[in-house]
């Protein structure tokens, strides 16, 4: 093995914090800033330092074959997978799901389509940000398909800051339509969206503009409706007025049924609540912070609530769809009572 070039010397530049009456002491700090010059040219000279190395060392054949290999490979991960719904045979490309998806060949994780079975070995890659944003980089926050699988709506964000409107991509010309949310998106409670069964709007979580403070637009979610094709100031909102501060809302939609699932999580400390929105349009709670639901999803068969009271280790029950009288409570709160009580059943007890 050869000897590597010399080690870029490192200064040490102290920075003092104080935590609680302590001093903390950092030589290295200085390192931190990527736009420093002195940074930049350690940062080359370590390079260089690794280049020598590498060119001169006889595992260099071998570590670029197996690294070349691992990238043509295409191996990947899967940061988030989402169905189009009741409407999918709707689609000429058939039922589908879509995939936010990370891989070697890709700099940034990118929208992709495979059939609804996954049988396809290879995807259609839809949407690749990396190839949108220029130097900063454009990254995709959320994802949400229309119920015929013919659109997709998206936030993306730029440079990391995970704010950003909703916009929609049709798939047949892979082109936005030109249509733009506003404060969908944001760094503090993230965003959501959920299409209207017929496709001709979407529910999505919006922030608050200048009606409100500037310490406090990001904060104060609520969930609003938007008719595709008309004006986003004309947009109303369906839910949220009796929501906290730090509420963080996600939105779930059920095409066969018309049920919207709200999930709102009270700030970061475990604690949920969850809505149905009804088909005359009313939002019900079903379940409040206190009652230990940490989930909730739609189906076919109705609700189904992660159930953490008690000393049971967690179970999943069932609310059948109309059993539970929902139009005519104004909460359904568990441990709930009378009909809904019934209704309720335990199909996976803890194990």
């Amino acid at each position: 093995m050869h000897d590597p070039a010399p080690v870029p010397s490192t200064p040490q530049r102290p920075v003092t914090d104080v935590y609680h009456g302590t001093e903390v002491v950092d030589e290295y700090r200085w390192l931190e800033d990527g736009a420093d010059p002195r940074v930049l040219r350690w940062s080359r000279a370590q390079d260089r330092r690794a280049a020598d190395w590498l060119g001169k060392s006889p595992l260099h054949r071998r570590i670029l074959r197996e690294v070349s290999a691992w990238y043509r490979t295409g191996r990947w991960s899967v940061l988030g997978i989402w169905s189009q719904g009741a409407a999918a045979g709707s689609s000429p490309a058939g039922p589908r799901v879509f995939l936010l998806r990370s891989d070697p060949r890709h700099p940034r994780p990118c929208l992709w389509a495979y059939p609804a079975d996954l049988a396809a070995r290879r995807g259609e890659l839809l949407l690749d940000p990396s190839r949108l944003g220029g130097r900063s980089g454009l990254s995709i926050d959320l994802v949400s398909p229309s119920p015929d699988g013919s659109r997709v709506a998206l936030c993306l964000s730029r440079g990391g800051s995970e704010q950003g409107p909703l916009r929609v991509l049709d798939l047949h010309s892979k082109r936005w339509t030109g249509e733009t949310l506003p404060r969908v998106h944001g760094a503090t409670a993230g965003g959501s969206a959920a299409w209207a069964p017929d496709g001709r709007g979407i529910y999505y979580t919006r922030y608050p503009g200048e009606e409100r403070p500037e310490a406090d637009r990001a904060f104060f979610q609520r969930v609003y409706y938007h008719p595709w094709g008309s004006d986003p100031s004309g947009d109303r909102e369906v839910m949220g007025q009796e929501l906290p501060r730090d509420a963080e809302i996600r939105l779930a939609g059920d095409p066969e049924t018309g049920t919207l699932l709200v999930t709102v999580a009270h700030g970061d400390g475990g604690e949920f609540s969850h809505y149905l929105r009804t088909p005359e349009g009313r939002f019900l709670r079903v379940t409040g912070p206190k009652d230990g639901i940490k989930g909730a999803a739609l189906g076919r068969e109705g609700l189904f609530l992660l159930d953490f009271r008690g000393d049971t280790g967690g179970r999943v029950l069932r609310l059948p769809p109309g059993e539970a009288t929902w139009p005519r409570r104004k909460s359904c709160s568990l441990p709930v009572r009378g009909p809904a009580r019934r209704s309720v059943r335990t199909i996976m007890p803890s194990m």
